[in-house]
């Protein structure tokens, strides 16, 4: 069952010598992680760039010590599996780590294309309310 977010976003960074005299969209995509898609929807925002409380375009320079902002909007869909009752081979298991033998057939991860049984979604009860 897909459930719908939007969040505003917004990354700083004190640009580090590493990154003196780069362009902006390389620094936000190289070492800040950001997709093409995410620098695309931060430019068109009129705040969605900023060098020390400037305005600051994609393809601007950066210096180490400038503070570069982005702020950005994202939404989407997070599909959330249902339960689904099924035998699960754990062949070993701590509170940090589970070691599964999985049946070939089983698909490991639920999506909103594959909505029955998978592996995700037999661990879900013996899991409620832990994070995995």
């Amino acid at each position: 069952m897909p459930s719908i977010y939007d969040i505003e976003k917004e990354i700083k960074y004190l640009v580090e010598p590493r990154d003196d005299g780069k362009e902006l969209k390389t620094v936000a995509a190289a070492t800040l992680g950001l997709t093409r898609r995410q620098i695309s929807s931060a430019k068109f925002r009129k705040d969605g760039l900023t060098l020390d409380g400037k305005r600051a375009y994609a393809t601007d320079k950066v210096h180490a010590g400038q503070m570069l902002i982005i702020r950005m909007r994202e939404s989407g869909t997070i599909y959330r599996p249902r339960p689904h009752a099924g035998d699960v081979d754990i062949v070993y298991e701590d509170e940090d780590l589970y070691v599964i033998d999985k049946c070939a057939p089983l698909p490991t991860q639920s999506s909103e294309r594959q909505t029955g049984d998978t592996l995700e979604a037999r661990l879900l009860p013996r899991l409620e309310g832990r994070a995995f």
